[in-house]
């Protein structure tokens, strides 16, 4: 399969401008009601140039090390996505330059802001089981909400930007994130990336009920799904999200906007991550973009 050779340069493509984003009405269940935002801006950003954008959750691991300092508190041992190594050799093959806009997630109000809530939607009983109750308790309309009413006004504002070519990308709690929020906003976003996501610990019937309120009709993004299958919890997230493309097809999503990559010597981290945003932008940009 191919893939593009990722450079470890991490100086070849832009900086990182860290903001903070306030916003009471949406934000209410954190204390501080403000996001930590890593925006990664080309080198010789020009104000007269059309960019691509990429909205990321985990902006805490997805740039190169020496971007915005530790990952997490315990200075997560596979180092980030690089991304910007990857958009380096992206521009350099395709001609394309792509703003990225990392929100960070590494608090204690994730599970909060990237799960839907129980309320709405019905969840396994596998997840009591692994003790991970604390899904059961998301905000994540509301935190699609402040995406939505805060951060994309703010971006749009600040910078140039094609409005037909935004992708969402994440991974596990993040490749929910992507994958409902790019869903939800189907006419937004022209490319989802969703690695190894959480989805699967939703209810069939649930998400069902979701895809029905996508206009299957319109003009619809194209989902890159990528899947492990080493170690405890990826291969627990490939059994509950077996049926997830097949489910997703089942509702009239047209099977021509989907790609599937299932790589079962890759476990849950920032390796296998790497390998696919790199994998997968190769795939958008020959064949889609």
């Amino acid at each position: 399969k191919e893939k593009l050779e990722v450079n470890i340069d991490s100086d070849n493509y832009g900086e990182v401008k860290v903001i903070k984003l306030k916003d009471e009405k949406n934000l209410f269940f954190r204390e501080d009601k403000e996001k930590v935002i890593n925006i990664l801006l080309p080198f010789n950003y020009d104000k007269n140039k059309k960019y691509g954008l990429i909205i990321m959750f985990d902006s805490q691991n997805i740039y190169d090390l020496n971007k915005v300092g530790k990952y997490t508190s315990l200075n997560d041992p596979y180092g980030g996505w690089q991304v910007d190594s990857t958009l380096s050799i992206v521009k350099e093959k395709y001609h394309k330059e792509y703003i990225v806009v990392g929100i960070e997630d590494a608090d204690k109000y994730r599970a909060t802001e990237l799960t839907p809530s129980s309320k709405i939607y019905e969840f396994k009983d596998i997840l009591k089981d692994l003790g991970e109750d604390t899904l059961l308790n998301g905000e994540m309309d509301h935190f699609d909400d402040f995406i939505n009413e805060t951060l994309l006004p703010y971006i749009f504002n600040e910078y140039n930007i094609d409005l037909n070519e935004i992708g969402i990308i994440g991974a596990s709690s993040g490749g929910l994130a992507s994958y409902y929020i790019g869903l939800k906003n189907h006419s937004k976003y022209k490319f989802i990336f969703t690695f190894t996501p959480a989805t699967g610990f939703i209810k069939d019937e649930s998400l069902y009920e979701f895809y029905k309120k996508i206009d299957v009709n319109k003009s619809l993004p194209y989902i890159f799904y990528f899947q492990g299958k080493k170690g405890m919890l990826e291969n627990i997230l490939y059994e509950v999200n077996k049926d997830l493309i097949n489910n997703l097809v089942k509702s009239n999503y047209k099977k021509e906007n989907i790609y599937e990559y299932i790589e079962e010597s890759y476990d849950h981290n920032e390796v296998s991550w790497r390998f696919a945003f790199n994998y997968f932008m190769d795939v958008y940009l020959r064949k889609c973009g």
